[in-house]
């Protein structure tokens, strides 16, 4: 007797016989699709929930040619700042049914390029990047079609999508509000040099010493690597 299961495991036809619905209805919830009433909708997942169905995501994605999966390449976990994005890209991802896949380059481009072609050999729709390369020189082997945004840092001569905060004037305030405060000889601790962020923040500090007429002095600026250690370590010769 057919009794619409594989090797004992429920499926998409099990769901539909128990809530009186047709198969394409519950592919339909199952993929978030906002055709179905709120009626059915509820008698389909009254029926998963019964059932305790599972479905299987992988033979989807290899007959929709999609995983459902994004990756993300950030150069440090620690980071509250990346912790805040990483968060605010599981929220948006999930609401859309997709799942995420985190990749950590350590701040190194080598490591960041390695990671990179693994999500693409895991066949992820699409990757978002915080890269450590300055040069992004390897942009050339992605398909013009690959899903690729580039957020925080991005260099100059990358042409695609790009998510950041506007660095100069943040930094431009920041050291505005020192000067505002009565202080003339302020310095800078920016990040690794060549990334943007890094570049973006000085020339935000230069602008709004020279709108004040104070002198900028070389030694003032210096360069970290973008967490406290690196703040820390970094050696004043005054």
């Amino acid at each position: 007797m057919d009794n619409g299961k594989i090797h004992g495991r429920t499926t998409i036809r099990d769901v539909s016989r128990l809530a009186d619905v047709s198969v394409a209805t519950v592919s339909a919830v199952i993929n978030g699709k906002p055709a179905v009433s709120e009626t059915l909708t509820q008698r389909v997942r009254r029926a998963i929930a019964a059932l305790n169905y599972q479905p299987d995501y992988l033979a989807r994605s290899l007959r929709m040619q999609r995983s459902n999966i994004l990756g993300i390449v950030m150069p440090q976990f620690a980071s509250p700042y990346y912790a805040e994005v990483l968060r605010g890209v599981e929220d948006v991802a999930s609401g859309h049914g997709y799942s995420i896949l985190v990749s950590n380059s350590r701040g190194d481009a080598e490591r960041e390029r390695k990671e990179i072609f693994v999500l693409v050999s895991r066949r992820v729709d699409g990757i978002l990047l915080a890269t450590a390369d300055p040069h992004f020189a390897y942009q050339r082997q992605f398909s013009q079609r690959f899903p690729l945004v580039l957020f925080d840092r991005f260099p100059p001569a990358f042409t695609g999508t790009v998510v950041a905060t506007d660095n100069i004037e943040a930094s431009f305030e920041a050291t505005n509000h020192l000067i505002q405060l009565g202080h003339k000889r302020i310095a800078i601790i920016a990040g690794a040099r060549g990334i943007s962020t890094a570049d973006e923040r000085i020339e935000g500090f230069r602008r709004a010493m020279n709108e004040a007429s104070l002198t900028v002095r070389q030694e003032f600026i210096k360069h970290g690597d973008f967490n406290m250690k690196g703040g820390w370590n970094v050696r004043w010769d005054l």
